[in-house]
């Protein structure tokens, strides 16, 4: 009877874990069909800055006749910080596919939890548990990021502080840029 249970549980998970990531999809990509582009990106989507936005191609030596212009840097990957993370120990979560994509998070339920550690540092971590697969929660209490499928705890940082898990969770580098949150590469261990 107990392994019935077992079962149960795990299929009862399984499938609400699939309804979130249906709903999260559906929600970013809008009514259009799937290859179709979002018409409106919200504020808590990715807005690609540069630090010169406004500023328009410089153009270099002339060679012969013709100005080449300078190239223009990569837009910076980043995110809107909410009224949440303001504030130290705050939380937001990033589930837009896009940012996901370029950050190398590609699984169907992984998220990127932000949180403000201190004034100066929002660390940036997957959720997605490191020993089975399960979504992590924030413990804000604690300070850590917990498993609820079998009692693993994590440091905001991505470490590992409580097994079962044995391989830390993937982060991202961030900075702090006015009022957004900056993404300094890919997701690493």
């Amino acid at each position: 009877m107990e392994k019935d249970q077992i079962e149960r549980r795990k299929f009862i998970n399984q499938t609400s874990q699939m309804a979130v990531c249906s709903l999260v999809l559906s929600s970013s990509l809008g009514c259009g069909s799937v290859d179709e582009e979002p018409s409106r990106i919200t504020t808590d989507q990715v807005e690609p800055v540069s630090s010169n936005e406004t500023s328009s191609p410089k153009p270099t030596e002339p060679s012969g006749n013709q100005l080449e212009p300078e190239l223009e840097p990569e837009p910076e990957l980043s995110v809107k910080i909410g009224a949440d993370l303001q504030k130290v120990g705050g939380s937001q979560t990033v589930k837009d596919p896009a940012v996901l994509d370029k950050l190398k998070i590609r699984e169907p339920k992984d998220l990127i939890l932000l949180v403000r550690k201190d004034e100066g540092t929002i660390t940036a971590t997957n959720l997605l548990c490191t020993h089975r697969g399960c979504v992590v929660a924030y413990n804000e209490k604690q300070k850590s990021l917990d498993c609820p499928c079998h009692g693993g705890r994590f440091n905001l940082d991505g470490s590992v502080k409580i097994g079962p898990p044995k391989v830390p969770l993937k982060t991202v580098v961030t900075e702090i840029k006015d009022d957004r949150v900056i993404f300094l590469g890919e997701a690493k261990r």
